[in-house]
Protein backbone atom coordinates (compact mmCIF):
# COMPACT_ATOMS: atom_id res chain seq x y z
CA UNK A 1 0.00 0.00 0.00
CA UNK A 2 2.83 2.40 0.93
CA UNK A 3 4.54 1.68 -2.39
CA UNK A 4 1.31 2.47 -4.24
CA UNK A 5 0.86 5.84 -2.53
CA UNK A 6 4.53 6.68 -3.05
CA UNK A 7 4.03 6.06 -6.77
CA UNK A 8 0.92 8.25 -6.75
CA UNK A 9 2.78 11.04 -4.92
CA UNK A 10 5.63 10.93 -7.44
CA UNK A 11 3.21 11.19 -10.34
CA UNK A 12 1.46 14.14 -8.70
CA UNK A 13 4.87 15.80 -8.18
CA UNK A 14 5.62 15.27 -11.88
CA UNK A 15 2.32 16.85 -12.87
CA UNK A 16 2.78 19.87 -10.57
CA UNK A 17 6.47 20.56 -11.28
CA UNK A 18 7.08 19.03 -14.70
CA UNK A 19 7.72 22.38 -16.38
CA UNK A 20 10.50 23.08 -18.85
CA UNK A 21 11.65 26.12 -16.85
CA UNK A 22 12.29 23.89 -13.82
CA UNK A 23 14.45 21.43 -15.78
CA UNK A 24 17.78 22.94 -14.57
CA UNK A 25 16.63 22.58 -10.97
CA UNK A 26 15.58 18.97 -11.42
CA UNK A 27 18.81 18.19 -13.28
CA UNK A 28 20.91 19.74 -10.49
CA UNK A 29 19.07 17.75 -7.81
CA UNK A 30 19.43 14.58 -9.88
CA UNK A 31 23.16 15.12 -10.36
CA UNK A 32 23.73 15.74 -6.65
CA UNK A 33 21.72 12.64 -5.79
CA UNK A 34 23.71 10.49 -8.20
CA UNK A 35 26.97 11.59 -6.57
CA UNK A 36 25.47 10.67 -3.19
CA UNK A 37 24.63 7.23 -4.60
CA UNK A 38 28.23 6.60 -5.66
CA UNK A 39 28.19 7.75 -9.28
CA UNK A 40 30.90 9.80 -10.99
CA UNK A 41 32.99 10.15 -7.84
CA UNK A 42 36.36 9.93 -9.53
CA UNK A 43 37.72 13.41 -8.89
CA UNK A 44 40.12 12.18 -6.20
CA UNK A 45 41.05 8.71 -4.92
CA UNK A 46 39.29 9.39 -1.60
CA UNK A 47 35.94 9.82 -3.38
CA UNK A 48 35.94 6.51 -5.26
CA UNK A 49 35.39 4.53 -2.07
CA UNK A 50 38.14 2.08 -3.01
CA UNK A 51 40.56 2.82 -0.17
CA UNK A 52 37.69 2.80 2.35
CA UNK A 53 36.62 -0.60 1.04
CA UNK A 54 40.16 -1.98 1.17
CA UNK A 55 40.95 -0.69 4.66
CA UNK A 56 37.56 -1.41 6.24
CA UNK A 57 36.56 -4.67 4.56
CA UNK A 58 39.38 -6.43 2.73
CA UNK A 59 41.82 -5.79 5.58
CA UNK A 60 39.47 -7.67 7.92
CA UNK A 61 38.99 -10.61 5.58
CA UNK A 62 41.41 -13.45 4.92
CA UNK A 63 42.62 -12.12 1.57
CA UNK A 64 45.76 -14.04 0.66
CA UNK A 65 45.74 -13.77 -3.15
CA UNK A 66 44.45 -10.78 -5.14
CA UNK A 67 44.30 -10.49 -8.93
CA UNK A 68 44.40 -6.89 -10.21
CA UNK A 69 43.16 -7.06 -13.81
CA UNK A 70 43.91 -3.87 -15.70
CA UNK A 71 46.51 -2.74 -13.18
CA UNK A 72 47.67 0.25 -15.30
CA UNK A 73 50.61 1.89 -13.45
CA UNK A 74 49.91 0.07 -10.19
CA UNK A 75 48.01 2.50 -7.99
CA UNK A 76 45.45 -0.10 -6.92
CA UNK A 77 48.04 -2.86 -6.48
CA UNK A 78 50.08 -0.52 -4.31
CA UNK A 79 47.02 0.29 -2.20
CA UNK A 80 46.37 -3.42 -1.68
CA UNK A 81 50.01 -4.06 -0.78
CA UNK A 82 49.96 -1.18 1.69
CA UNK A 83 46.79 -2.17 3.54
CA UNK A 84 47.07 -5.98 3.23
CA UNK A 85 50.67 -6.85 4.17
CA UNK A 86 50.12 -10.62 3.94
CA UNK A 87 48.48 -10.57 0.50
CA UNK A 88 50.12 -11.70 -2.73
CA UNK A 89 49.06 -9.70 -5.79
CA UNK A 90 48.96 -10.67 -9.46
CA UNK A 91 49.03 -7.36 -11.37
CA UNK A 92 47.94 -7.71 -15.00
CA UNK A 93 48.54 -5.02 -17.61
CA UNK A 94 48.78 -5.39 -21.42
CA UNK A 95 50.42 -2.12 -22.58
CA UNK A 96 54.21 -2.39 -22.90
CA UNK A 97 54.99 1.16 -21.73
CA UNK A 98 52.43 1.06 -18.94
CA UNK A 99 53.69 -2.36 -17.84
CA UNK A 100 57.22 -0.96 -17.54
CA UNK A 101 55.93 1.82 -15.26
CA UNK A 102 53.86 -0.70 -13.29
CA UNK A 103 56.94 -2.77 -12.51
CA UNK A 104 58.78 0.32 -11.28
CA UNK A 105 55.89 1.51 -9.12
CA UNK A 106 55.42 -1.82 -7.32
CA UNK A 107 59.15 -2.50 -6.94
CA UNK A 108 59.00 -1.81 -3.20
CA UNK A 109 56.60 -4.75 -2.91
CA UNK A 110 58.34 -7.01 -5.43
CA UNK A 111 58.33 -9.97 -3.04
CA UNK A 112 54.53 -9.96 -3.04
CA UNK A 113 53.56 -8.52 -6.44
CA UNK A 114 53.84 -10.53 -9.64
CA UNK A 115 53.39 -8.48 -12.82
CA UNK A 116 52.03 -10.18 -15.93
CA UNK A 117 51.91 -8.45 -19.32
CA UNK A 118 48.73 -9.57 -21.03
CA UNK A 119 45.14 -8.53 -21.65
CA UNK A 120 42.32 -10.71 -20.33
CA UNK A 121 39.16 -11.58 -22.23
CA UNK A 122 37.00 -14.63 -22.98
CA UNK A 123 39.30 -16.19 -25.60
CA UNK A 124 43.13 -16.32 -25.88
CA UNK A 125 45.13 -14.94 -28.79
CA UNK A 126 46.25 -11.45 -29.78
CA UNK A 127 44.40 -8.15 -30.10
CA UNK A 128 44.91 -4.47 -30.83
CA UNK A 129 45.07 -2.20 -27.77
CA UNK A 130 43.88 1.35 -28.45
CA UNK A 131 44.98 4.27 -26.27
CA UNK A 132 44.75 8.05 -26.48
CA UNK A 133 48.03 8.75 -24.72
CA UNK A 134 51.04 7.08 -23.13
CA UNK A 135 50.23 5.34 -19.84
CA UNK A 136 46.54 5.94 -20.53
CA UNK A 137 44.06 4.69 -17.96
CA UNK A 138 41.47 4.21 -20.72
CA UNK A 139 43.36 1.89 -23.06
CA UNK A 140 40.89 -0.61 -24.51
CA UNK A 141 40.56 -3.50 -26.93
CA UNK A 142 37.52 -1.89 -28.58
CA UNK A 143 38.20 1.04 -30.94
CA UNK A 144 34.57 2.24 -30.57
CA UNK A 145 35.34 3.32 -27.00
CA UNK A 146 37.36 6.27 -28.31
CA UNK A 147 34.61 7.34 -30.70
CA UNK A 148 36.80 7.38 -33.78
CA UNK A 149 39.35 9.77 -32.28
CA UNK A 150 43.02 9.34 -33.15
CA UNK A 151 44.60 6.66 -31.00
CA UNK A 152 47.88 4.81 -30.68
CA UNK A 153 47.72 1.05 -31.23
CA UNK A 154 49.83 -1.90 -30.23
CA UNK A 155 49.42 -5.64 -30.56
CA UNK A 156 49.09 -7.31 -27.17
CA UNK A 157 48.76 -10.91 -26.00
CA UNK A 158 45.35 -11.98 -24.71
CA UNK A 159 44.46 -14.82 -22.39
CA UNK A 160 41.66 -15.79 -20.02
CA UNK A 161 41.76 -15.77 -16.25
CA UNK A 162 41.02 -19.50 -16.31
CA UNK A 163 44.14 -20.12 -18.41
CA UNK A 164 46.26 -17.70 -16.38
CA UNK A 165 45.39 -19.59 -13.20
CA UNK A 166 46.76 -22.73 -14.83
CA UNK A 167 49.85 -21.01 -16.23
CA UNK A 168 50.76 -19.47 -12.86
CA UNK A 169 49.64 -22.51 -10.84
CA UNK A 170 47.66 -20.28 -8.49
CA UNK A 171 46.45 -22.22 -5.41
CA UNK A 172 43.66 -19.77 -4.55
CA UNK A 173 42.13 -16.40 -5.38
CA UNK A 174 40.28 -14.42 -2.70
CA UNK A 175 39.74 -11.06 -4.39
CA UNK A 176 39.54 -9.95 -8.02
CA UNK A 177 39.60 -6.33 -9.19
CA UNK A 178 38.69 -5.66 -12.83
CA UNK A 179 39.24 -2.36 -14.65
CA UNK A 180 39.29 -3.24 -18.36
CA UNK A 181 37.50 -0.29 -19.97
CA UNK A 182 34.27 -1.99 -20.98
CA UNK A 183 35.57 -5.58 -21.19
CA UNK A 184 34.43 -6.68 -17.73
CA UNK A 185 31.82 -8.99 -19.25
CA UNK A 186 34.39 -10.81 -21.38
CA UNK A 187 36.85 -11.06 -18.49
CA UNK A 188 34.23 -12.67 -16.27
CA UNK A 189 33.12 -14.95 -19.12
CA UNK A 190 36.69 -16.23 -19.32
CA UNK A 191 36.86 -16.72 -15.55
CA UNK A 192 33.89 -19.01 -14.91
CA UNK A 193 35.97 -22.08 -14.05
CA UNK A 194 38.10 -19.97 -11.70
CA UNK A 195 35.04 -18.54 -9.94
CA UNK A 196 33.55 -22.01 -9.52
CA UNK A 197 36.83 -23.47 -8.22
CA UNK A 198 38.07 -20.72 -5.88
CA UNK A 199 34.80 -18.89 -5.09
CA UNK A 200 36.54 -15.57 -4.33
CA UNK A 201 34.90 -13.56 -1.56
CA UNK A 202 34.93 -10.24 -3.39
CA UNK A 203 35.01 -9.08 -7.01
CA UNK A 204 35.31 -5.37 -7.73
CA UNK A 205 34.75 -3.89 -11.18
CA UNK A 206 34.02 -0.54 -12.82
CA UNK A 207 30.76 0.26 -14.59
CA UNK A 208 30.58 3.30 -16.86
CA UNK A 209 29.72 4.78 -20.26
CA UNK A 210 31.99 2.27 -21.98
CA UNK A 211 29.52 -0.50 -21.22
CA UNK A 212 26.80 1.45 -22.99
CA UNK A 213 29.04 1.79 -26.05
CA UNK A 214 29.75 -1.94 -25.98
CA UNK A 215 26.10 -2.90 -25.37
CA UNK A 216 26.25 -4.35 -21.85
CA UNK A 217 24.08 -3.52 -18.86
CA UNK A 218 24.94 -4.15 -15.24
CA UNK A 219 22.26 -6.82 -15.32
CA UNK A 220 24.14 -8.59 -18.14
CA UNK A 221 27.30 -8.64 -16.02
CA UNK A 222 25.37 -9.84 -12.95
CA UNK A 223 24.20 -12.95 -14.82
CA UNK A 224 27.82 -14.15 -14.74
CA UNK A 225 27.88 -13.77 -10.93
CA UNK A 226 24.85 -15.77 -9.70
CA UNK A 227 26.43 -16.51 -6.31
CA UNK A 228 27.09 -12.85 -5.54
CA UNK A 229 25.20 -9.80 -4.27
CA UNK A 230 26.10 -6.44 -5.80
CA UNK A 231 26.99 -3.25 -3.95
CA UNK A 232 27.96 0.20 -5.24
CA UNK A 233 30.88 1.81 -3.45
CA UNK A 234 30.31 5.17 -1.76
CA UNK A 235 33.10 7.42 -0.47
CA UNK A 236 32.37 6.13 3.06
CA UNK A 237 30.78 2.73 2.56
CA UNK A 238 28.65 0.81 0.10
CA UNK A 239 24.98 0.38 -0.76
CA UNK A 240 23.31 -2.82 -1.91
CA UNK A 241 21.86 -2.62 -5.42
CA UNK A 242 19.49 -4.65 -7.58
CA UNK A 243 20.96 -5.04 -11.12
CA UNK A 244 17.46 -5.32 -12.57
CA UNK A 245 16.52 -1.79 -11.50
CA UNK A 246 17.04 1.20 -13.80
CA UNK A 247 18.85 3.14 -11.06
CA UNK A 248 21.55 0.44 -11.05
CA UNK A 249 22.06 0.68 -14.80
CA UNK A 250 23.04 4.34 -15.08
CA UNK A 251 26.08 4.58 -17.33
CA UNK A 252 28.15 6.88 -15.16
CA UNK A 253 31.45 5.93 -13.58
CA UNK A 254 31.00 3.86 -10.43
CA UNK A 255 32.71 1.01 -8.60
CA UNK A 256 30.71 -2.17 -8.07
CA UNK A 257 31.64 -4.83 -5.53
CA UNK A 258 30.23 -8.33 -5.83
CA UNK A 259 30.18 -10.09 -2.46
CA UNK A 260 29.73 -13.85 -2.33
CA UNK A 261 26.40 -14.66 -0.70
CA UNK A 262 27.73 -17.42 1.54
Amino acid sequence: MLRHWSWVAMNVYGWLFGWRLLEPVHRAVLTLSLHGLGYDNGWTDSLTGEEHFISRHLARADIRVCVDIGANVGLYSTMIAKHLPDTKIIAIEPSAATFERLEKNVHAYKERVTCVRTALSDTPGEAQLYSKAALSGTATLDMKIHDGRKTATETVPVTTLDQLVVDLALPRIDFIKIDTEGFEYEVLSGAQATLARFRPKYIQFEFNIMHLVRGYSLYDISTLLPEYELFRLLPHGQVRIDPKKFSSNIYMFCNIVAIRKS
